[in-house]
């Protein structure tokens, strides 16, 4: 009986500190405790949207929420009858609440609520990334963030609501880097992975051989906030294979528009020099809506060295008021149809409407890393890839990791 007690003992001790493990690791981090790690998201492509994977509630209901950075605000379609949706009966942690002090519940107009919408607050659950690498991501739970509970459906049959990353206390990565007390910063990368928190670096694989390699955070440049609740930079000029068109322009961000749009002036000019790059006289092909310059792309690809053929030209790269440049991907400058063979391809850039500024849409975004310096007002991107790869398909987002180490 003596020692079944002390192995019953023993084992009642090993299964009080396994406990003790496992609610430490799934748990809301004090400030003084998480001020040196960042929070990681996972982000996944539907269609024509960005989905940000966001476990809420306790126990914690997986939605998939829009991202908007040009919402100010994030707003979750609350409903027991849908599977995609979030109900707010199943969490223990959830509150709704009565709007004081002049506070909004409501999301942009875009997204209509066909029921109105309530003040709430519930639990996040994310995952951590600690300083000293490569320890294992982590679960992490951030409690009492705010949304719009929403009993219509927002954007479609199917979404569970809409992830405000604009300028704004409301906004989710406001709200996180406050209650987790993180640096107000975040970035992202399309259409794989989000940060929230200060990085100073990050770690992705090098496909073929799986060689974990740094990249340094992009260098930045002033952030300028929107009315609407958005961001925007300046750009000094644009690059077309190598022609330099100095135009100064302010530029918006967006994640819910597909292709970038240039103000009038601008446009003309960029299709001018891109037809150059392409030989339009002589590769033009019938005009495809919402596009004016379609093309055959058999001559624009560079056939050495093997394995197989890779789209060369035409090369677009931008420069900010920073002096900091960046390349976009071959494949984000032509839009083709997805999985044909066909050599049509059409320039992805549309004119803006009257009266509006430019805006970089989220095509071109693709396996750029942005980084949003909230407190500092700074902005900055890059692109993944490298342009002067022999071929510049690696790495790509879904090959960004998670922060290599947390600046303090």
């Amino acid at each position: 009986m003596a020692v079944y007690g002390c192995s019953l003992t023993r084992l009642l001790r090993g299964f009080i500190v396994l406990l003790m493990i496992v609610i430490y690791n799934d748990t809301r981090f004090s400030s003084a405790s998480i001020d040196r790690n960042v929070l990681v998201a996972s982000i996944q492509q539907a269609t024509d949207q960005f989905n940000i994977n966001l476990p809420v509630g306790s126990p914690a209901q997986k939605l998939q929420l829009k991202i908007d950075v040009e919402s100010p605000s994030t707003a979750i379609r609350c409903s027991s009858n849908s599977s995609s949706a979030f109900d707010p009966f199943l969490s223990s942690s959830f509150r709704s609440r009565r709007s004081l002090h002049g506070e909004t519940c409501t999301v942009r107009p875009v997204y209509p609520a066909q029921h109105g919408c309530k003040c709430a607050h519930d639990t996040v659950n994310l995952y951590i990334q600690r300083t000293a690498f490569p320890d294992a991501l982590l679960s992490a739970n951030v409690t009492a963030v705010s949304f719009a509970c929403c009993k219509g459906r927002l954007g479609g049959d199917t979404d569970a609501g809409v992830a405000g990353f604009g300028r704004g206390d409301k906004s989710l990565p406001m709200q996180i880097s406050k209650r987790a007390g993180l640096a107000y910063q975040f970035s992202y990368c399309l259409p794989s992975i989000a940060f929230f928190g200060r990085v100073s670096s990050y770690a992705y694989l090098n496909p073929p051989i799986g060689q974990l390699q740094t990249l340094i955070a992009t260098p930045q440049t002033n952030l300028y906030y929107r009315k609407n609740g958005g961001y925007a930079f300046k750009l000094t000029n644009i690059t077309i294979s190598g022609e330099v068109l100095k135009y100064p322009i302010m530029m918006g961000i967006s994640t819910t528009q597909r292709y970038t749009t240039l103000q009038a002036g601008v446009y003309e000019t960029f299709r001018e020099n891109f037809r150059k790059a392409v030989e339009y006289e002589k590769t033009a092909m019938p005009a495809v809506a919402p596009f004016d310059t379609c093309f055959n792309t058999t001559y624009l690809y560079q056939r050495e060295p093997q394995p197989g053929p890779y789209l060369k030209q035409p090369g677009v790269g931008f420069r900010n008021e920073g002096d900091e440049s960046w390349t976009l991907y071959p494949e984000t400058v032509l839009a083709r149809s997805k999985g044909s063979s066909s050599p049509l391809a059409c320039m992805a850039f549309l004119k803006a409407k009257p009266k509006q500024i430019s805006v970089l849409g989220w095509f071109q975004q693709l396996d750029c890393l942005l980084q949003f310096d909230i407190e500092n007002s700074l902005f900055g991107i890059r692109s993944i890839f490298s342009p002067y790869a022999i071929r510049p398909e690696v790495p790509r987002c879904n090959t960004l990791l998670y922060p290599l180490f947390p600046s303090t």
